[in-house]
């Protein structure tokens, strides 16, 4: 089935093929929404495809917006020294 969601990222709509029948879409609906933990309640779908249909963050926006630290460390690393104020770590 397909899911159409705005991703908070960009504002942009998009729609993924998610691999569950209408019915089960529905099943695990009511599942979360009893309290169940999205994990529980879409058993099935990657990690990347429940995060869509929690937030709209496509996989690939994931991906991109969500860098590993040593990227973020890269990056603090080439910033002018005047800018790393504030963003070094915290060691005892």
């Amino acid at each position: 089935m397909q899911v159409t969601k705005v991703s908070p990222f960009t504002g942009k709509e998009n729609t993924l093929e998610i691999p569950l029948t209408d019915a089960e879409f529905r099943h695990g609906c009511e599942l979360y929404r009893a309290g169940a933990l999205i994990q529980e309640a879409f058993p099935g779908l990657s990690a990347g495809l429940r995060e869509f249909l929690l937030t709209g963050i496509t996989p690939e926006e994931w991906e991109r917006e969500m860098k590993e630290p040593e990227d973020v460390v890269a990056y603090v690393d080439a910033l002018p020294e005047e800018d790393q104020d504030g963003m070094e770590a915290e060691t005892e």
